[in-house]
């Protein structure tokens, strides 16, 4: 889908100190177009390209008392900085800090009613580092600290750095475990498989149906004691659905899971509407728009909704969304 031409898009970079040089790596293969970047970390000073502002955290809720209504404040008034003014940038990059909280900065952009006249989600970019995760593998360590595989649960782009300093077998074994967490993103090793900036924006990956990437359950990665593996729930179907029944399905999904759902999103027809339903939330979010808004090669008669995050019931989640099917 073309974004809206009063809406800019807006790219989530996050990992470690590699995510940073990326961002940089942006900067530069997008010089012809005006961009703005957010970031915790200082950045080069503004020109008349760029802008670079500095995010300090601060956190609110949609809901007073309620932890998966989380919002980032200062993500609003950054993005209002950089974009609600005459001469608006082609696009912004927000660069995260590795232990931010990767829900609550997309649940911010997509429920602020501020941003959502503002801005439209383009893409998550995340990047890994092959070397200290082949490292992790080998010595049996938990393959990312809980923050590290909740954003791959939910990225649209896996970047794979310093690949080419792992032997095939050991790049081979990160690949898997990756991939047994990274339900939503397609992953690329930039050192063997160059990636060129613009295909890393204009991805518009948060509309349409989800492409949710074959998963690899017999290679089940270790995570930290305590904790679990987020997972991704794929459901499908073919054939109109009953609204109300999709609905109730929605509803009972969010008051089970809010709190535990990284990433919704799906596109489901619905009797008595001529093009599909597009789905997408995060947490306790979640909205709503018509396929209408999507270019004809992107539709199809197909229901298919994708749901991502931890303790999922997935046998649940499938019988309900098939039950939903008119007969």
């Amino acid at each position: 889908m073309a974004v809206a031409a009063d809406l800019v898009p807006v790219t989530v970079v996050t990992g470690g100190a590699e995510a940073s040089l990326l961002v940089h790596r942006m900067r530069l293969g997008l010089a012809d177009d005006p961009i703005g970047v957010l970031s915790g970390n200082a950045g080069a000073a503004a020109d008349d390209i760029h802008e670079w502002l500095r995010l300090q955290p601060v956190e609110g809720s949609r809901s007073s008392g309620c932890a998966c209504c989380r919002v980032r404040l200062d993500l609003v008034e950054g993005l209002r900085l950089l974009v609600d003014r005459r001469v608006r940038p082609e696009r912004v990059i927000v660069l995260l800090d590795a232990l931010d909280d990767l829900s609550t900065a997309l649940q911010t952009l997509l429920s602020d009613p501020d941003l959502q006249r503002l801005v439209e989600l383009d893409g998550v970019i995340q990047t890994v580092d092959a070397v200290a995760l082949s490292t992790r593998v080998r010595l049996g360590l938990p393959f990312g600290a809980q923050p590290e595989l909740e954003r791959l649960a939910i990225a649209d782009r896996v970047l794979v750095v310093r690949g080419d300093e792992l032997v095939d077998e050991a790049l081979h074994s990160v690949m898997v475990g990756l991939r047994t967490v990274a339900g939503f993103g397609l992953m690329a090793v930039p050192s063997i498989w160059p990636v060129a900036v613009k295909e890393l924006v204009g991805l518009n990956a948060w509309h349409g149906a989800p492409a949710v990437q074959p998963r690899i359950v017999s290679a089940p990665v270790v995570v930290e004691h305590g904790y679990e593996r987020p997972d991704t729930v794929y459901c499908e179907v073919d054939g109109e659905l009953d609204p109300d029944a999709v609905e109730e399905w929605l509803d009972e999904i969010v008051a089970v899971n809010a709190s535990r759902i990284l990433r919704l999103q799906g596109a489901v027809r619905v009797a008595g509407q001529e093009f599909r339903v597009c789905l997408r939330g995060v947490r306790s979010f979640a909205t709503s728009h018509s396929e209408l808004m999507h270019p004809v090669d992107q539709r199809s008669t197909r229901s298919i909704v994708a749901v991502a995050g931890y303790g999922l019931d997935a046998a649940a989640i499938r019988s309900g969304f098939d039950a939903t099917a008119l007969r």
